[in-house]
């Protein structure tokens, strides 16, 4: 399938995965508040030519030589490659109901913390988070899952679900009560957590008479480091990422400086909202932010060619602003590659050319 999508299409997609409602706000503590970057770096993307165009993901993943891409939309759902050479290695997936199909499915990018190579996929309609064998599955020419579990109702309709530890399951999405909820399959015990207040205190009193725009601003994304031990929340309407251990309680906060909060045109935010943080990478030693860096009116034109990738370290420092000479697809899939200093995006210049890479070599990061 060809990217075709309109504007609209592409904003309503988006939000309506990210969408949030609210509950009781709580006033975040620890706060790394940053002024600049100590390094500004401007990549030039390049074509990957050597992945097929049959698909279109919008979602990413990487497991160590592996990369892994999720069509959500079209059979089959997952198609791997071989990196750095882009050598393709299998497709798996089927679109249905059988033993061997799935339904609806979407990919966070966490895998299995193990040599081998394991991903875990969820399902929408059916509430099925599941753990995948890729190599078992490829071999044997079905689904081999090795952990499953079907998530209660009170998820609502939840759809970024990550596993914190053995039993235990976070997740944000589409019309939920809090900031993230926590389950615990073996002893039932389910619970949201509560959203967090902006500093800006004036901003939050006029979001609290619109619950609205308040559910909408609160949207964000989750995601878990490799080793399980940390797990982080960003925003889109706001440059904040919320990092919680993994017990779900918020160690620390990083926020941009004088940042634009959005402004008001009756009941909306006005074309002038900045976007920020719609998507983020995390590895063991960095918090890497894909920033739209445009307005809302851009963005909904699909005119923000410009994304930058801010990166952060565990202890909430900035590190360096990757800025991209080109845009990205909706839903902001991409993925570091620190292995190969690459960075992989998803972005449609057109229908046979929508996959890029960028040299992160000699870069600060990754300096000989």
């Amino acid at each position: 399938m060809k990217p075709h999508f309109l504007p609209c299409i592409i904003l309503t997609i988006t939000m309506s995965l990210l969408l949030c409602n609210c509950s009781e706000d709580r006033i975040r503590g620890n706060l790394f508040l940053i002024k600049e970057f100590p390094h500004t770096i401007n990549l030039k993307g390049s074509s990957i030519t050597e992945v097929s165009d049959d698909f279109y993901p919008l979602q990413l993943g990487i497991k160590d030589s592996i990369l892994i891409f999720c069509d959500w939309e079209n059979s089959p759902h997952f198609h791997l490659y071989k990196i750095p050479e882009f050598e393709f290695i299998a497709s798996f997936g089927k679109r249905g109901r059988g033993p061997s199909e799935l339904i609806d499915p979407v990919f966070w990018g966490q895998t299995g913390n193990s040599e081998s190579n394991k991903i875990w996929i969820y399902q929408l309609n059916a509430r099925i988070l599941s753990l995948l064998d890729i190599d078992k599955t490829i071999n044997a020419s079905e689904l081999i899952t090795l952990r499953e579990v079907i998530l209660p109702y009170e998820i609502l309709d939840a759809v970024n679900i990550i596993a914190a530890a053995d039993d235990v399951y976070i997740g944000t999405g589409v019309d939920v009560a809090g900031d993230f909820f926590i389950y615990n399959a073996l002893t039932g015990e389910f619970k949201w957590k509560e959203f967090y207040m902006d500093y800006d205190k004036k901003f939050s009193e006029e979001l609290i008479k619109n619950q609205g725009l308040l559910h909408e601003y609160k949207r964000g994304i989750i995601k878990i480091k490799p080793d399980n031990s940390r797990f982080v929340k960003a925003y889109i309407y706001a440059p904040v990422i919320d990092i919680f251990n993994i017990e779900g309680s918020l160690d620390f906060t990083i926020m941009l400086k004088d940042y634009k909060t959005p402004s008001l045109s009756g009941e909306m935010f006005d074309m002038s909202t900045m976007v920020y943080y719609e998507n983020v990478f995390l590895s063991n030693d960095y918090i890497y932010a894909l920033s739209r860096n445009c307005n809302f009116e851009e963005y909904s034109m699909n005119e923000c060619n410009n994304a930058e990738i801010h990166v952060y370290n565990w202890k909430g420092e900035p590190v360096c602003n990757y800025r991209l000479n080109e845009g990205i697809a909706p839903i902001a899939p991409f993925v570091v590659d620190e292995k190969n200093k690459k960075i992989y995006t998803v972005n449609p210049k057109s229908d046979e050319d929508f996959f890029s890479l960028f040299d992160l070599d000699n870069t600060v990061l990754f300096k000989q």
